[in-house]
């Protein structure tokens, strides 16, 4: 009795919580064995403007996103120059508050737009001005992933679980929709819908498609058993996305309906963002490996061992295939052989390599050390140091024209300019 009148308080704020969160979506109550009964993901879109007079991109060449395009194969058009000079620099971008990789920079002769992991998205000019900015207070972990830029349509999630659509030009929020604990990954964009790979807690995830003007749903996939940190690829020809989770699985979803064609299960988790390229999936996972699997029966085509568990998505050469883990950087052929390694070092190893393509040439940007981004030829035969940063580099940087950009984990982002 002397107990009960003690924390009698305490009782009853536990009783009126439990009320609470009994009327809420019940995001505990998912399990992989509750796949077709439990509602994650039934929540409702939110629309705050119409949307009928904001233009698609022209042609899907146009449609700026993660890895460069929706096969997600790390490449961009530009100019990476041997020199830089630094033209401004936002600081306190980002504070560091988690530790998962940063969020990466796009960029369009409209201005550069980047999400930080204190809970802003920017959108800023080329002289360093802010042309809008806009805010989640629910965010507490900001944004960790790139932003699909699809004409007049800016598309990016969050870490309190929310996919947003903006209007690129103004800033304002056109419609958003709460789907999760997380939404770590970068979105897809493929015609006139967007596919995102939402994270649950418990441990635990699914993928879904929406309409990208209205935000209404067109299906959710069933529980995947883990969280997905791997962002969609999308593979034309057979009509399917791949990615990977930390179930070690690599998921086929078929794009029309939703339903898991093939999966298949990896050496380790697949944090990495697959590559698809000639009837291929090209990932990597914590093996350590570089893996290919064939796109149409989800079987293996080869394993190539690493040095260290991998976070680095693969990139596309010409006649092979780049990735990197902390230790080396790797030039693998189409059919995994062994091309050459360059000696890296990174302790925190995050960021995946980024291939630049001007005209026949191609070069590979790099963060060759915790602070320092370097560029490569396609031979790995010369190595240039490009930028000294004063803190660690995740964020894979974006180059624009004579731009480069890049977004530091514990400080600024910032615009360097070729010399």
């Amino acid at each position: 009795m002397k107990l009960l009148k003690r924390y009698w308080p305490l009782i009853v704020f536990a009783a009126l919580s439990i009320k609470v969160y009994s009327d809420q979506p019940n995001l505990f109550s998912v399990r992989p064995h509750l796949k077709q009964n439990v509602n994650y993901g039934e929540w409702p879109t939110k629309k705050y403007q119409i949307v009928t007079d904001l233009q698609d991109a022209k042609d899907k060449s146009e449609i700026l996103m993660y890895r460069g395009n929706e096969e997600r194969q790390g490449w961009v058009h530009g100019d990476l120059a041997e020199n830089y000079t630094e033209v401004w620099r936002f600081p306190h971008f980002n504070n560091q508050i988690h530790i998962a990789a940063k969020g990466s920079p796009v960029a369009d002769e409209t201005g550069i737009y980047v999400g930080s992991d204190m809970g802003w998205f920017y959108c800023f000019d080329f002289d360093g001005k802010i042309k809008w900015r806009f805010y989640n207070e629910l965010s507490l972990k900001g944004v960790h992933g790139t932003p699909v830029i699809d004409g007049d349509f800016l598309f990016f999630g969050d870490y309190a679980g929310y996919l947003h659509a903006i209007n690129k030009k103004t800033g304002e929020l056109l419609w958003h929709r709460y789907l999760g604990v997380t939404l770590g990954a970068s979105p897809l964009v493929v015609g006139n819908f967007i596919y995102a790979n939402i994270e649950l807690f418990p441990e635990d995830g699914y993928i879904a498609k929406f309409n990208k003007r209205t935000g209404e749903m067109v299906f959710k996939s069933q529980l995947l058993g883990q969280q997905s940190h791997s962002s969609p690829a999308y593979d034309q020809e057979g009509r399917q996305i791949v990615f990977g989770a930390n179930n070690n699985i690599l998921f086929s979803v078929d794009i029309e309906t939703g339903t898991i064609g093939w999966s298949y299960k990896a050496k380790d988790k697949i944090k990495s963002t697959p590559l698809i390229f000639q009837k291929k999936v090209y990932y990597t996972s914590w093996g350590p490996e570089l893996a290919a699997n064939n796109l149409r029966t989800g079987m293996p085509e080869f394993s190539l061992p690493l040095k260290s568990s991998p976070n680095s998505s693969p990139a596309l050469l010409e006649n092979s295939i780049i990735t990197m883990d902390r230790h080396q950087l790797y030039q693998v052929s189409f059919d995994g052989k062994l091309l050459k390694t360059l000696d890296i070092h990174n302790t925190v190893h995050k960021g995946s390599p980024l291939v630049v393509r001007s005209g026949q040439q191609e070069k590979i940007l790099f963060v060759c050390s915790d602070k320092n981004l370097c560029r490569a030829d396609s031979s790995l035969s010369k190595v240039k140091i490009v930028f000294n940063g004063s803190s660690l580099i995740s964020a894979v940087p974006f180059v624009y024209k004579d731009f480069l950009i890049l977004a530091e984990n514990d400080g600024s982002l910032i615009l360097l300019k070729k010399k």
